[in-house]
């Protein structure tokens, strides 16, 4: 089970990499800007605990909703960004990518945004199945 976060306070427990799948398919289709999805272990779903404090267990985060940018955060004991050495060139005449947190905007150019929506996905369920920081991608710490 993973607990998936997104928006303002908004989150759903998926059961299976099915479910998982579907849901981030349709958050992309409808979310009217990118957004930063949070994904973390059953322990979030526990009564009292908080994503920000010290023990906080690894957790992706996820770059979801443009059309051919998106970026991968993991914040296990030392945070990481993923990566695709062989990514297509920066989107022509854009200087930055806005993807929306909670309400704050998270502006990232090329060294941030440096995936593509299907890395994010395949990392996404990747994820959702071991648990552990996925390996579809590349990392450079943050």
């Amino acid at each position: 089970m993973m607990a998936v976060v997104w928006g303002q306070g908004r989150w759903e427990a998926v059961g299976s990499v099915a479910e998982l799948d579907a849901l981030l398919g349709g958050l992309a289709a409808l979310m009217p800007e990118p957004q930063v999805v949070g994904m973390y272990t059953p322990r979030f779903l526990e009564p009292g605990f908080r994503p920000g404090t010290p023990s906080t267990l690894p957790s992706l985060q996820l770059g979801l909703g443009h059309p051919v940018r998106g970026f991968l955060y993991w914040t296990g004991p030392t945070g990481s960004l993923g990566y695709e050495p062989e990514l297509p060139p920066w989107p022509v005449g854009v200087e930055r990518i806005e993807f929306d947190y909670g309400g704050e905007p998270i502006a990232c150019g090329p060294k941030l945004a440096c995936v593509t929506p299907g890395a994010v996905r395949d990392a996404a369920l990747e994820y959702a199945v071991t648990g552990v920081r996925p390996t579809r991608v590349r990392w450079r710490d943050s």
